[in-house]
């Protein structure tokens, strides 16, 4: 069987991690997309795989150390005039969809969790039912492993769906 992801959004086509390449990879015929998060410093969540701007922005620095508001009006390289989107906005594109999503928390620019993104994470995907076809991933342990049943997870690269029922996080 082959599974298709579009990796940031399909980034070698669209601009990664793009409104725009969100929602023409809708349109791709994938089974699933593959995006990253981080939270700025008043714990609002972006889609951007770096911790730093300056490869996919125009501006410079760490990502955790600007606020939702200044981030979300930094425009992306090469997007026109699109700016760094908001988790709400990229899970707004694929609600409608039946794509998996395949989300990756990622790590300030020290190597350090975000406090509390992981909890905002699964609640914004909670809120719009998208559990059971949501994975998250990242690098460091879980925390909230009981808030969310049914969400697949885990620490590390390596798993499929685990249920959260006493597995170890590694499936």
């Amino acid at each position: 069987m082959v599974f298709i992801a579009g990796h940031r959004g399909g980034r070698n086509l669209w601009p990664e991690n793009s409104l725009t390449g969100f929602r023409n990879l809708c349109r791709e015929g994938v089974d699933a997309v593959e995006f990253d998060v981080h939270q700025s410093t008043d714990g609002g969540v972006v889609v951007i795989h770096d911790p730093l701007l300056d490869r996919t922005t125009f501006e410079s620095g760490p990502v955790g150390e600007r606020s939702l508001q200044r981030l979300t009006a930094m425009r992306l390289r090469d997007a026109g005039d699109e700016c760094i989107p908001t988790l709400d906005e990229v899970l707004d594109v694929f609600s409608e969809t039946t794509l998996e999503l395949h989300i990756e928390i990622k790590t300030d620019a020290l190597g350090n969790s975000y406090s509390g993104l992981e909890a905002r994470l699964i609640d914004q995907i909670k809120r719009r039912g998208l559990e059971r076809r949501a994975i998250i991933t990242c690098f460091v342990p879980r925390r909230d492993r009981d808030r969310a049943p049914a969400v697949a997870g885990g620490a590390g690269a390596r798993f499929a769906r685990p249920s959260f029922g006493g597995d170890d996080g590694r499936n």
